[in-house]
């Protein structure tokens, strides 16, 4: 389990009742006390908070089937794309924009099982949930509705170049050698020169999937790129997918809570990164994201299953095991909006509890 005290110091986690933010240490780089909310408890948010527990809601059909088909087309590109044969990408365009779309519909769905998804090796799986993560930031930034589906088109093909990549290498478990890394690390430029081969059209996507493994510093591969020379898209992508990255198991590490995820961008990544793409990945995600799973001051433990706007702690939380630890029969869903007495206190990793 994992306290917020462990991470967030007192004077960073409120504002002072005056209303006014604590002036951050333009030195330090963002602070918690940048992303956090003003009297969190009085936040409001627009969206009808869920009543029943999310595996009981009828629209999870429609939903799966969306991710379903999505997956499935993925898939198929990337075994052409490994059997030497030209994908075409415009094929991809109208279920990616079904599935851009219909996250006003099912986007807390989506998260549930983003968070649930164990399998390291399924790059499609790894495409699909930063495509969520990617579209997500994009949506807080205010990013119009077709630049928005340009992006997430983007997240979506961000691996594609993994799969001209020797598997043994991409999964390898062990640390690699200087000439496995370097062959790593061609995947952009890989990506690049099939993209552009494949369809001139896509020349956005092209230079988007060359740059997304560049850091604002210069530190990122393949051309060391800094600042302003990296695309928007490039940027927002980058984050989706380190978060995405963190908070997944890969072959070379097991995945972390997503509050440890954050404290660590914070800690050592945060000069990597364009600052406003960061603070809306955090805005938009919040320290417990739905899917994961959290313990209340009355000591009840559950899942969050609807993020409710900006505010960080207070969601709507399906009760899975009392005040004892003991599993809840028939599950119960409170929404801490409307609960004042009740709270957050610690991120759980699941994998400690007894769920079937």
């Amino acid at each position: 389990m994992v306290k917020i005290s462990d991470i967030i110091r007192d004077e960073d986690a409120l504002i002072t009742k005056k209303g006014k933010r604590k002036a951050a240490d333009a030195s330090k780089g963002m602070e918690f006390s940048e992303i956090m909310t003003e009297a969190d408890h009085e936040i409001m948010s627009d969206r009808e908070p869920p009543t029943v527990p999310f595996h009981a809601r009828p629209e999870n059909k429609q939903a799966d089937d969306i991710l379903s088909r999505l997956y499935t087309s993925l898939g198929a590109m990337y075994d052409q794309v490994k059997s030497g044969d030209v994908p075409d990408f415009s094929s991809m365009e109208s279920i990616l924009t079904e599935f851009v779309s219909s996250m006003n519909t099912f986007e807390d769905y989506y998260m549930i099982r983003a968070y649930a998804d164990y399998d390291y090796t399924d790059l499609a799986h790894s495409a699909i949930w930063t495509t969520l993560y990617t579209t997500k930031i994009a949506k807080r930034m205010g990013i119009t509705d077709h630049h928005k589906t340009n992006c997430a088109f983007c997240g979506l093909f961000h691996n594609i170049g993994l799969t001209l990549i020797p598997e043994e290498i991409v999964q390898k478990t062990t640390p690699l050698s200087k000439k496995e890394r370097d062959t790593l690390r061609s995947h952009p430029k890989l990506a690049y020169d099939l993209i552009r081969n494949a369809d001139k059209d896509y020349e956005y996507l092209a230079e988007t999937i060359y740059q997304e493994h560049e850091f604002i510093d210069g530190t990122g591969y393949p051309q060391g790129l800094t600042g302003k020379q990296i695309g928007l898209y490039a940027k927002i992508i980058m984050v989706a997918d380190t978060y995405d990255a963190l908070t997944h198991t890969r072959a070379y590490h097991d995945r972390k809570l997503p509050l440890v995820a954050v404290k660590e961008i914070i800690d050592t990544r945060v000069k990597k990164y364009d600052s406003r793409v960061l603070k809306a990945l955090l805005e938009e995600i919040t320290l417990f994201p739905v899917g994961s799973f959290v313990k209340l001051n009355n000591h009840e433990t559950g899942r969050v299953i609807s993020s409710m706007g900006a505010t960080h702690f207070r969601h709507v939380v399906e009760i899975l095991f009392d005040g004892s630890g003991e599993p809840i029969r028939t599950p119960k869903v409170i929404n801490l909006m409307e609960s004042p007495l009740l709270h957050i206190v610690e991120a759980v990793d699941e994998r400690t509890l007894d769920i079937e």
